[in-house]
């Protein structure tokens, strides 16, 4: 599908660009995109952490954080 492609080139290129020990945030209000980049991002050796936080102008809704980083462990420098 559409969204599947799109999420495939999305994590593609943050995996590239990513630092090998940074951290990409991506943020989510709920749209449909979201399981297909992150079953993407998983593809592309990406760990995923959920952080949800309150929306600042709408306490009935919350906006997902998605935190990315590299998979494999690197050695200390």
């Amino acid at each position: 599908t559409a969204w599947r492609r799109i999420a495939d080139e999305i994590a593609a290129a943050i995996a590239r660009a990513l630092a090998p020990r940074g951290e990409a945030w991506i943020t989510d209000p709920g749209r449909v995109g979201a399981e297909p980049f992150l079953a993407a991002a998983r593809e592309h050796n990406l760990s995923v952490t959920t952080h949800v936080h309150p929306h600042p102008a709408d306490d009935s809704r919350t906006i997902t954080r998605f935190a990315l980083r590299h998979t494999v462990s690197l050695p200390r420098s």
